[in-house]
């Protein structure tokens, strides 16, 4: 439970520090998997990519499209509210709590979080 409370907390504390709404689609996005700080991968600002994770749940693929939007096109999570949000800019960040993993910029913010709460 604290992993999920903590998960939440560091999610809405990235979405506030940056501004709603602004475009950042040149910026790299991290991937942090609440697992641990080795579980930390990065969707490169160029071109389109996708990654393959595996969260508490089973797999979870995030993708970059060409216009710097990002998503998560397949998850093994119960709900299922981290597919449905479809693509975000960057700023927005996606959160999976059943699959423990936080999508979020890179740049940092005036007080950008630096981790996961446990």
């Amino acid at each position: 439970m604290a992993g999920v409370v903590g998960l939440s907390a560091a999610a809405l504390c990235a979405y506030n520090t940056r501004e709603a709404g602004a475009f950042e689609g040149s910026n790299t996005m991290i991937v942090r998997s609440v697992d641990g700080p080795d579980h930390e991968y990065v969707l490169p600002a160029a071109g389109p990519s996708e990654i393959t994770i595996m969260g508490r749940c089973g797999p979870m693929v995030v993708e970059r499209g060409q216009n710097g939007l990002v998503r998560v096109s397949l998850s093994a999570c119960p709900g299922q509210n981290c597919v449905r949000m479809g693509w975000v800019r960057p700023a927005e960040g996606i959160v999976c709590v059943p699959n423990g993993v936080l999508i979020q910029d890179s740049a940092p913010g005036p007080s950008a979080p630096d981790g996961i709460a446990r």
